[in-house]
């Protein structure tokens, strides 16, 4: 069993108002108009961001597990040491903390390259066992191990021009369907998003998003 969090919410957006009047060729609005376009900024951002499992701009998420994540299937010639803990929603930019409850049930900080490789420019990013060894022996807790880190396309200075421009291509696209639509029931009632907007999202998708569910469960241990 595990969980994702995020534990710190972006501080920029991705676009100013101004990009939003120019991509909708707004040439004035109100400032419920723009609280409008910002809402919609917003929720188009979380929607790419949940769709291709990406984290755009920069923030910060906590993922929980309850045991390291070893071989249980037997033994595995691509990772001999151990399974990699990949880590959900990248491009991750750096670890904060890295803890785990010992067999005493004591928290240890385990923040350097002496307990696990890091491979965060990997597509998804994965932190491996330490070179020669393994991950440490933590006690069969749930929560039993932490791992927060920083990640977003935008950088360690969380620059919107380094994002893909397929994504901020999708934002844009989204943001314009939905104001174009502010109908719960449009009228072309049946068709469905155009197929552009997958394509423009589909080489990021295929390189970050995994069931992070799926690969940190458990549930095998129920069939012996």
């Amino acid at each position: 069993m595990s969980s994702l969090v995020r534990t710190t919410a972006p501080v920029k957006q991705l676009f100013a108002v101004q990009e939003l009047y120019d991509t909708l060729r707004i040439s004035a609005s109100t400032a419920a108009d723009q609280a409008v376009l910002l809402a919609y900024l917003a929720a188009a951002t979380e929607w790419i961001e949940g769709v291709a499992g990406i984290s755009i701009m920069q923030q910060t998420w906590t993922l929980k597990g309850d045991q390291f994540p070893y071989n249980r299937d037997g033994f595995d010639r691509r990772y001999p040491l151990g399974k990699p803990m990949l880590l959900p929603n990248g491009p991750v930019q750096s670890i904060s903390t890295f803890t785990y409850q010992d067999l005493n049930n004591q928290t240890q900080n385990i923040n350097d390259s002496s307990h696990f490789q890091a491979a965060l420019a990997e597509r998804p990013p994965a932190l491996y066992p330490p070179y020669g060894g393994f991950f440490p022996t933590a006690i069969w807790v749930p929560g039993a191990l932490t791992v927060s880190y920083v990640c977003g396309m935008s950088g360690a200075n969380d620059d919107p021009a380094l994002v893909d421009n397929d994504v901020k291509m999708a934002v844009r696209f989204l943001v314009a369907h939905w104001n174009e639509n502010r109908e719960p029931v449009p009228v072309n009632l049946g068709k469905k998003m155009p197929y552009s907007l997958e394509t423009m999202l589909w080489s990021t998708r295929k390189g970050y998003r995994f069931d992070w569910r799926e690969y940190y469960s458990y549930s095998y241990l129920h069939q012996f």
